[in-house]
């Protein structure tokens, strides 16, 4: 069930005129109705689905809930009247505080439905496809303070059980308009491949899964559309990889860090990596059979849950451990994004199609298969 949820930069730096004579505010507001054209033309691509697809949009005027304008409609045509309500910009953008506020909005549709199931491990086919597209300008992104984090403060609904204020199927994306006053001819490359923003903005959105868009050209403009929507084609949910801390077997500490080393320069470029579930006729993820787990094991002397990362970590051994398959047991398959973290695990596999999975079960700091 994909889920886009726009936010509107509606601040007054966004009445600047761009190239062909066209505010930053019409550029934003013609971005979220041609995307919605094209998420719902005759594209096979796009049709698995797209029946089920929900809308939100909010703007950086006013305070939560106040600049929410919609919440979870199905019918698109209800977020382009409201986009034609919103005439002229004006006042300041807290950027950083409406990011907060979409996630805000998401939780309480989730603590309705409880598709979270903290405690009880992570369920692929519980998860949803949400995709978070802020559309702002420079000015908008250095209002943003450096020290900024994804996180609830003061604590909101749901952030006592998960660290940070998004979850493993949410990605933000932020389209940023940057576009000159006078005539500017992108090269093919930009056109095909456009280029990430500040570094501020960046990291945010890496960390969620997602990435920003540095648009210096209308003719980006289909291109970051096309991107973000082929992402939506496929069921994809964020997880992060490391090497165990400690390892049954003959393994030394020297490979242990080695291993440790190539993740962390992987993480550092892009922390999240992708698992992708196969869909089924309605464009739901197929039914799996075994969840992620907890990194804990829920006992009845504990008074509180332990917090949840937004990401599940897997740990993986830096070389293949011996591993035996029961027939009788159900597999779910799961394909793995192609990216650094691929690369490592098939170097450590060499060649193998089997990688055995280890889990702390007991809460010490054993580990078993």
């Amino acid at each position: 069930m994909p889920c886009f949820f726009f936010i509107l930069d509606t601040s007054a730096s966004m009445s600047t005129r761009a190239h062909p004579q066209f505010s930053f505010f019409d550029l934003a507001k013609n971005y979220i109705e041609t995307f919605i054209k094209v998420r719902s033309r005759n594209d096979t691509r796009m049709m698995m689905g797209r029946e089920n697809d929900r809308y939100f949009l909010s703007t950086t005027s006013g305070k939560y809930p106040e600049n929410v304008k919609v919440v979870s409609e199905k019918a698109p045509i209800i977020v382009v009247e409201e986009l034609r309500k919103l005439v002229l910009p004006y006042g300041t953008a807290q950027l950083h505080t409406a990011i907060l506020d979409a996630f805000k909005v998401l939780h309480v549709n989730r603590a309705q439905t409880g598709i979270d199931g903290v405690g009880t491990g992570r369920v692929i086919q519980n998860s949803e496809q949400i995709m978070i597209i802020l559309l702002t300008d420079g000015s908008g992104i250095a209002g943003i303070p450096s020290e900024f984090q994804l996180f609830f403060d003061p604590p909101f609904l749901g952030s006592e059980m998960t660290k940070e204020a998004f979850r493993w199927d949410q990605k933000l994306y932020t389209v940023v308009f940057r576009i000159p006053s006078t005539p500017y001819r992108p090269t093919n490359s930009q056109l095909t491949l456009i280029d990430i923003d500040h570094v501020t903005i960046e990291k945010l959105c890496a960390k969620t899964g997602g990435r920003s868009f540095s648009i210096v050209s209308v003719r980006q403009i289909n291109t970051s559309i096309d991107h973000i929507l082929m992402t939506a084609t496929q069921h994809k949910i964020g997880v992060r990889f490391d090497c165990l801390p400690t390892i049954p077997g003959t393994v030394t500490q020297d490979e242990v860090n080695r291993l440790k080393a190539k993740f962390k320069k992987v993480s550092d470029k892009k922390p999240v990596t992708n698992l992708i579930s196969r869909l089924n006729p309605q464009g739901r993820p197929v039914t799996c059979h075994w969840v992620i787990p907890e990194s804990y094991f829920p006992v009845r002397a504990m008074d509180n849950l332990p917090q949840r990362t937004a990401h599940p970590v897997i740990l993986c051994a830096p070389k293949p451990l011996p591993l035996t398959i029961r027939n009788d047991l159900p597999l779910d398959k799961l394909e793995l994004e192609m990216g650094g973290v691929t690369e490592i695990i098939m170097e450590i596999l060499q060649g193998r199609r089997d990688l055995c999975v280890w889990e702390n079960s007991n809460g010490s700091d054993e580990y078993s298969a």
